[in-house]
């Protein structure tokens, strides 16, 4: 798309979406949920296509909507959405639905699936996951308490950003210090 004509390329897009194109339905799903205001009526028109088309992105990004909601029905339809994403290897859904396994939310808690999905995640490099397998490994949550591996996991969280692993490593420090 050219900068100098975004309303020609907006038409474009949308012929294109109106066509039956994914790729084009997702990217105006996503156009409704960006910025400081969430049409989620606008990106579940676009979004529910595409995820029903195999979408897997697409798929990620509309459970997020339906957890958003976070009624037991929501909740319920975001679990199936992203346990399909996750299992055809969206990172970012392996994430989410450990946190769902974790929490509870619209799935039975369940501390070994979280652990199971908060791996796979982190091991293809998902920041916010390896946060998570870190967590769990230090407190023993859904695996067997081990601090070596969550200090590992813990820095490359941090290494990518993620600001509550330096909290996380503090802590993991202090629990190996002598007492």
């Amino acid at each position: 798309f050219q900068n100098s004509e975004p309303a020609r390329a907006r038409r474009w897009l949308e012929q294109s979406a109106g066509g039956g194109n994914p790729a084009a339905q997702e990217t105006l799903g996503r156009t409704c949920i960006e910025g400081a205001s969430v049409d989620a009526a606008c990106a579940k028109k676009w979004l529910e296509p595409a995820a029903a088309s195999g979408r897997v992105s697409a798929k990620s990004v509309l459970a997020w909507l339906y957890a958003r909601e976070a009624t037991p029905a929501t909740m319920a339809r975001a679990a199936d959405l992203y346990r399909s994403a996750a299992a055809a290897g969206d990172p970012a859904a392996q994430n989410n639905l450990g946190e769902l396994y974790e929490t509870g939310r619209g799935v039975a808690r369940d501390a070994s699936q979280a652990f199971v999905w908060y791996r796979k995640s982190a091991e293809g490099g998902f920041g916010p996951a390896q946060f998570n397998l870190g967590r769990l490994l230090a407190f023993g949550i859904g695996a067997e308490r081990d601090s070596a591996a969550a200090r590992v996991w813990a820095a490359k969280a941090h290494d990518q950003g993620i600001a509550q692993a330096a909290e996380l490593l503090k802590l993991i420090a202090d629990a190996e210090r002598p007492r």
